[in-house]
């Protein structure tokens, strides 16, 4: 489990919003918190992959898995 901050709950706010709300406010939740604390995300949504990739790193979790 991850606590946000107050910045970061901001923050997906306007993510969800610059997307014209066509992620989830969850999805961007999950780009705030990366962003905000500069890591990778690493899920298999394709437009979260696609639509995150404007922000961070996103990758698919097969390309870390030797």
């Amino acid at each position: 489990m991850i606590n946000t901050t107050t910045e970061e709950y901001a923050f997906a706010k306007e993510i969800e919003s610059l997307e014209r709300y066509t992620l989830s406010f969850y999805d961007c939740i999950h780009l705030a918190i990366c962003i905000k604390r500069n890591i990778v995300l690493i899920t298999r949504d394709k437009e979260l992959l696609e639509k995150g990739n404007k922000y961070i790193t996103t990758i698919k979790p097969e390309i870390i898995i030797y």
